[in-house]
């Protein structure tokens, strides 16, 4: 499947609604195959192209590909050696979700509970602790267990 969508996408017009959707039969493709950050690319092409044109733009696949892309980053800065490469993949995993708190109707407690996590990973990534996010990230989990 992955052979037949490669040439399809080098032929679909650039900000087409056809390459939307290769983009992401694509990364449901990788993910599928247990390929996470194989995935990312083609994510956030779906992501961007979606975004980029009110036609294509779906509120709730929307928040699905904000909430994935945060957990992809967020397993890939796990993943990563050195602190400075860890912070700046969490960093890009904060920023994919705070997108999705900003536009979700109701945060959940499992979303909550990511933030969290997160914030804790950044606040805890340096020999001296960012007490701030710890503090956010102590707000997410009260959020959550509110939830």
């Amino acid at each position: 499947a992955l052979a037949l969508i490669e040439p399809l996408l080098a032929a679909a017009p650039a900000r087409s609604f056809d390459r939307y959707v290769l983009a992401q039969i694509q990364a449901q493709i990788l993910l599928t195959q247990g390929k996470l950050l194989e995935a990312i690319p083609p994510l956030e092409t779906a992501l961007r192209l979606g975004e980029g044109n009110p036609a294509f733009f779906d509120a709730s696949a929307n928040l699905e590909q904000l909430n994935l892309l945060a957990q992809l980053h967020y397993q890939r800065a796990t993943e990563l050696k050195g602190a400075a490469a860890q912070e700046k993949a969490y960093l890009v995993a904060l920023g994919y979700l705070t997108r999705w708190l900003e536009r979700s109707p109701r945060p959940t407690a499992e979303v909550r509970t990511f933030a969290a996590s997160l914030l804790y990973q950044l606040g805890t990534l340096r020999d001296k602790p960012d007490s701030a996010r710890i503090r956010e990230a102590i707000t997410q989990a009260r959020e959550a267990l509110l939830l």
